[in-house]
């Protein structure tokens, strides 16, 4: 019977191969992670603290509306600013008025109880613009065919100034009416009759 030799371990199967395979220098292991799995497993708890909030896309229009007060609000300003539009468009004939190539504005404002009227011209680019004398004639009321308009003679308040060649000017005078309302016209000689411009002006 041989002889046992006593502390000898055995050896394992293959024992010239190596237990794993080796890895390129640098190769970490690869780990599969998903995030979305895992807080899926999660208390309802702990997936609202890792829930990320999407952001709100822009709404203009969506705090103006948010409460009963703020729709209110909302719908005031809306009404008063097509108030005030409204209102420019039904006297933006009032406003500058072409006549012979310029640009011709007029109002009325009341200084230390007397009217002074004020008539701004700006000579327009696309060719030429009258030069000269211009006639105005002033009425009291709002229509200058009325009783009170050109009929009326002291009613009338006559005034002469000149155009000149520059780009733009302003001309004030004061006229002998009180009142609030009043119609401008302007002329010249040599425009023909109905040629002239009509403004019906308020004092501010």
């Amino acid at each position: 019977m041989p002889d046992v030799i006593e502390n000898e371990k055995p050896g394992r199967p293959n024992d010239g191969m190596a237990l794993s395979e080796k890895h390129g220098e640098g190769e970490e292991p690869l780990f599969y992670y998903s995030r979305d799995r895992r807080l899926s497993k999660a208390p309802p708890g702990v997936q609202a603290l890792y829930k990320e909030d999407r952001k709100p896309k822009f709404n203009l229009f969506r705090p103006l509306l948010s409460s009963r007060p703020n729709a209110i609000l909302f719908g005031t300003m809306v009404a008063l600013v097509l108030i005030t539009v409204a209102i420019n468009i039904s006297t933006r004939g009032q406003g500058a008025r072409d006549y012979y190539g310029n640009r011709v504005s007029v109002s009325a404002a009341r200084y230390g109880g007397v009217t002074v009227v004020n008539l701004k011209k700006n000579r327009r680019d696309d060719g030429a613009a009258y030069t000269g004398p211009l006639d105005i004639a002033v009425f009291p009321g709002e229509d200058a065919d009325s009783p009170s308009g050109p009929d009326a003679g002291p009613a009338m308040y006559p005034y002469r100034l000149t155009f000149s060649s520059r780009a733009s000017e302003e001309f004030s005078f004061s006229i002998p009416f009180e009142g609030t309302r009043f119609v401008v016209r302007i002329s010249h000689e040599g425009a023909g009759e109905g040629a002239g411009l009509a403004f019906a002006i308020k004092t501010k």
